[in-house]
């Protein structure tokens, strides 16, 4: 189920703001430079919108697909793309 209440105001659930226009773009540079297992586990988690849905998708052994994972997340602090940090109180 959908919280909306979830949502920061100013956020939609059905459309993409500009950060996450930025965030694609970003993403697409990145993809460019990728080594072949990192780029395929990319463009399945693009495809699936999440993980275990990309894991199904791909194929992978569990356990082969989430080492996979790891291996897309340093390459991506690598190229500067990190997660916002959230503190939680």
């Amino acid at each position: 189920d959908l919280d909306v209440d979830a949502f920061p105001n100013g956020c939609s659930a059905t459309q993409l703001d500009q950060s996450d226009q930025e965030i694609a773009l970003a993403l697409q540079r990145v993809a460019d430079e990728l080594p072949p297992r990192p780029l395929i586990i990319l463009r399945h988690i693009g495809a699936e919108g999440d993980l275990p849905g990309a894991q199904q998708a791909s194929g992978m052994a569990s356990a082969t697909f989430y080492r996979s994972v790891v291996d897309l997340r340093c390459w991506l602090r690598a190229a500067g793309l990190r997660p916002e940090h959230h503190v939680t109180r």
